[in-house]
């Protein structure tokens, strides 16, 4: 079950878990899989721009692992899933408890769980081996991770908890020698450039660079907190970095040393450091939500931020749309200020807070757009503060500081942009100008008793609203702060929200009821009770007619204000902590307790007419948005198509060349269960076994070509005197004495040539008199006069061998096979060497009257090649071909099958053939395609009746 209104969309802002991330080297760049909880992502190292996202799993993942190409491993709870690109294809079980880590080399697979199981897996068969290496007892030998070490084949090393480590062969399944290790225990291993040396990290923060064929140590380092990871520079500086759980990583000069450099990296724990290969780069992620690439390109060699993707540190507590579209959204946590995008995951910036960096915790936003790139269009409060700030969102950063009376308790800025007001916990009001900084007025009276919990600003800036604590709404002059009027109310009220273009306005009482105001009457309009819970936030929609409220009871309730009624509700995995609708009406924006993300639902009367139905006595259930569309289990000729789909711009595909490759792949038995459709009675069917994008390039094809034409370099023009007079034209030439002569010459032949189609066409109509028409020219065989291959006629007194060959040729059309083929054109070798698959198909469709295999080879072109066989189609053998083409679209339109295909092969036709549809030889396929039209105009009208007949009831019933 679940919500008639809203749909999960996607979730964007988070970025990365505490999970490390694994790297593989791709051609010139790397590719980067990024767990984001139960997901993961593949993104490149060079722009980081994810490249696909997974489905979400049941678990939360502990570990990744790349295998192949377009195949992956992670672990889920006690199973490891091995996916091929987005979609899971298997689950290997066998662990008893919860998977930690996986390690894979060559098509062998190692994984241990929570309670000590280290198994060995076959990947290519998905099978566990039968023989596996002896139990480890968890009491003397917890493993703490294992490494394969470079060169040493079927060998792995084991580090235990109690500082050992283990060689084993795992073919013959023998431990080979036992490190006694350094009373610590191992965090981590990481091959070094130079075979046989190893480094160990321990939980004491110590380094130990070891040869383990001489078990023999080389040197050793010590860092603060223990280390998470470890990683080399192979570029030719002899680097090593370390990494702790403090978000900082130290850098190591192996020839002198010593440290070089200490980074502070993240602001949360440091999950993995790796250097790029034969790379000045290094690539970092932690807990902090953020992945960071660093080059080692400064004088000093200290590494600085190249690129990153980040995300909020905490859960956010509060998100607001910014702008008039659906694209850009604001969003706040204790400690950021978040500007992030909707469409574009990579655009998600933090605004800077300068050298602010004692700001306390963020406590409420408001927002206003209408002054973007002009002064600050953002403002927050902060938690037991008396100061606010403004913020420049073009700036990305930073602007004023707002100082009130007392702790600021609610804040707002005016509908147009000019202003900021401030309510105090002393129930004091606060006016200023946001360009200037400069305070407009205050009011300090005590009519509030208690704190003010919200201010509204009406839209034409002439009324001040105002609640607290104390249950009151008082209406105060927008200019001189004058109160004008109280609204007194049964309980406390917590929040309220304004509608600016109705002039309706929300109340939330601690009394667990709903109300809502209008602004000019101040009277109370709607009451929404029966919620049983608190409230903690709400919104109105785009244009008002809806209101939205989440509780702490995990349920998103949607009333109609109209009606009065609770339309649709639905409950969620966490509690909401805030909510949003977009200015278009799209998407509905929510925050949820302990998680990264801002959620995106999408709105369904957005995108289509929906029916609502009688409203369930308990609340389904819905799960949380993923990072993409909320798309389960799609295969993956449904993933290319999307693809595809969203390469094109409006109709038309942006690439041509990207869609006339074979563009959809698909195995044996899709092909065969396509095939096996068939037609469902007299109903229009549409081409489900044809992608959406092949005919709609078919339609759009000039359109593609003209697009991908190379741009030519204009030449510039000759330089010439302004006074020379030149010749109008296209392109205006200078009149040159060998051009004014030219066009005399040709003036003078353009008058003959009129003249002559003068006589012409005098002639012409004399003889059309005489014509007898199409009958005449089809009568008997002693009417007709012979004629040759060109058709000119053939004199009497020619040679008797001229006059044999030209009665073999001779050949008169009695029924429509005859007039459509001509056994002269095709039997001749040399037209059979240039007729391809789809003449061929087109003429045995014709005699048997069954054009499936026409049109199987029709479904298995490209777009070009579809118009280039319709381009072919020759006027030899009076227009055989031709006739062969409509009579096939004829015989599809009246069956109504594959009508899309079919209608953009009609389209293509009737642009290169479609004039000779009014010549008399074509009246008989002109007539059939008009009858073919017939059938679909029935459809069409009994169309637009059911749709005219539910807009009337739609509409009696809205009002």
């Amino acid at each position: 079950m679940s919500s008639q209104i809203f749909v999960p969309y996607r979730a964007i802002g988070y970025v990365t878990t505490d999970v490390p991330f694994e790297l593989k080297a791709e051609n010139l760049q790397y590719t980067i899989m990024l767990s984001i909880g139960k997901s993961f992502q593949i993104i490149n190292s060079t722009k980081l721009v994810p490249r696909m996202t997974s489905e979400i799993q049941e678990g939360k993942i502990r570990s990744m692992a790349f295998y192949k190409s377009e195949d992956y491993l992670t672990t889920c709870k006690n199973d490891i899933l091995f996916w091929t690109g987005p979609v899971i294809k298997y689950r290997l079980s066998k662990h008893s408890s919860t998977v930690l880590k996986i390690m894979t080399f060559d098509n062998i697979l190692i994984s241990l769980s929570k309670n000590n199981e280290l198994f060995m897996w076959d990947l290519d068969s998905k099978l566990a081996f039968t023989e596996q290496l002896p139990e480890f007892s968890a009491k003397t030998h917890k493993i703490t991770t294992f490494i394969h070490p470079k060169g040493y084949f079927n060998k792995i090393l084991i580090g235990f908890e109690n500082g050992e480590s283990q060689l084993w062969n795992l073919k013959t399944k023998k431990l080979l020698y036992t490190f006694k290790g350094w009373s610590s225990k191992i965090m981590c291993f990481e091959q070094s450039p130079v075979q046989d040396v190893l480094a160990f990290g321990l939980e004491d923060g110590r380094v130990i660079v070891h040869n383990i064929k001489q078990d023999k140590s080389v040197t050793q380092f010590q860092q603060q907190g223990p280390v998470t990871s470890i990683s080399f520079r192979t570029d030719g500086k002899s680097f090593m970095a370390t990494s702790n759980p403090r978000g900082r990583v130290a850098i190591w000069d192996l020839e002198k040393k010593n440290l070089f450099k200490n980074l502070d990296a993240h602001e949360g724990s440091l999950s993995r450091v790796a250097f790029l290969r034969e790379e000045p780069i290094m690539v970092t992620n932690g807990s902090d939500n953020s992945i960071k690439v660093w080059a080692y390109h400064g004088m000093d060699g200290v590494p600085l931020v190249l690129r990153e993707r980040t995300g909020h540190k905490e859960p956010p507590l509060h998100t607001q749309f910014y702008g008039e579209t659906n694209e850009d959204i604001v969003s706040i946590s204790k400690h950021s200020v978040r500007y992030m995008s909707s469409v574009v995951s990579i655009i998600n910036y933090e605004l800077s807070m300068k050298k602010k960096k004692n700001i306390p915790n963020f406590r409420d936003v408001s927002v206003n757009f209408r002054k973007d790139r002009i002064w600050e269009t953002i403002l927050t409060s902060h938690s037991g503060s008396s100061k606010a700030y403004t913020w420049n969102c073009h700036a990305r950063a930073i602007a004023k500081k707002l100082r009130a009376s007392a702790p600021i308790s609610a804040i707002k800025l005016s509908c147009c942009g000019n202003f900021a007001f401030l309510g105090t916990v002393g129930g004091g009001i606060h006016k200023y100008n946001v360009q200037s900084g400069i305070e407009r007025g205050k009011m300090l009276k005590t009519i509030h008793k208690s704190p003010i919990t919200s201010i509204l600003v009406e839209l034409t800036n002439q009324f001040l609203i105002t609640s607290g604590i104390d249950s009151a709404i008082n209406f105060w002059d927008f200019n001189t702060l004058e109160h004008l009027h109280t609204i007194t109310l049964p309980q406390p009220i917590t929040k309220m929200v304004l509608h600016e273009d109705s002039g309706i306005f929300a109340v939330v009482c601690d009394d667990m009821k709903l109300r809502l105001y209008d602004i000019e009457t101040r009277e109370l309009v709607r009451e929404f009770g029966d919620i049983n819970a608190k409230i903690n936030d709400i919104t109105f929609n785009h244009d008002g007619r809806w209101i939205i409220a989440s509780t702490t009871d995990k349920i998103i309730r949607i009333f109609d204000i109209p009606s009065a009624k609770l339309i649709d509700w639905f409950t969620v995995a966490k509690p909401v902590t805030s909510i949003s609708f977009s200015p278009l009406g799209e998407y509905l924006a929510t925050t949820h307790t302990g998680e990264l993300s801002v959620y995106l639902w999408s709105n369904q009367f957005h995108f289509g007419s929906v029916f609502l139905t009688k409203v369930s006595e308990t609340p389904s259930v819905m799960s949380l948005p993923n990072h993409l569309s909320d798309k389960i289990a799609l295969d993956n000729t449904q993933v290319e198509q999307e693809a595809q789909d969203q390469t094109e711009h409006g109709n038309v595909p942006m690439s041509f060349d990207d869609l006339t490759i074979n563009s959809i792949k698909e195995s044996d038995q899709q092909k065969q269960a396509r095939s096996s459709k068939k037609q469902l009675g007299r109903l229009v069917t549409l081409s489900s076994d044809v992608a959406k994008s092949k005919w709609q390039a078919l339609l759009n094809l000039d359109i593609i070509k003209e697009r991908n034409k190379p741009i030519l370099q204009k030449a510039k023009p000759q330089l010439a005197p302004f006074f020379l007079t030149t010749v109008e034209g296209l392109q205006p030439k200078f009149a040159t004495p060998d051009i004014v002569n030219q066009l005399d010459k040709e003036m003078k032949d353009v008058k003959k040539e009129v003249q002559e189609e003068d006589e012409e066409e005098q002639e012409e109509g004399e003889q059309e008199e005489k014509l007898r028409g199409w009958d005449e020219w089809a009568g008997d065989e002693e009417d007709d006069e012979m004629v040759d291959e060109e058709g000119n006629a053939i004199k009497a007194d020619q040679d008797d061998e001229d006059e044999q060959e030209m009665k073999k040729i001779k050949k008169v059309y009695k029924t429509p096979k005859e007039i459509y083929k001509s056994d002269r054109v095709i039997k001749s070798n040399s037209f059979k060497a240039t007729r391809t698959k789809f003449n061929i198909s087109l003429e045995e469709g014709y005699d048997k009257q069954n054009y499936s295999e026409t049109l199987k080879v029709l479904k298995e072109m490209s777009p070009s090649g579809i118009d280039f066989e319709i381009r072919s189609l020759t006027p030899n053998d009076n227009h055989a071909d031709i006739h062969f083409m409509f009579d096939f679209i004829t015989y599809y339109m009246l069956r109504n099958g594959d009508f899309d295909f079919i209608q953009s092969i009609l389209n293509v036709c009737l642009k290169v053939h479609g004039y000779l549809l009014y010549t008399p030889p074509f009246q008989k396929d002109l007539k059939n395609l008009i009858n073919g039209f017939n059938s679909w105009q029935k459809i069409q009208k009994s169309f637009h009746a059911d749709i005219c007949m539910l807009r009337y009831f739609t509409n009696t019933l809205n009002n």
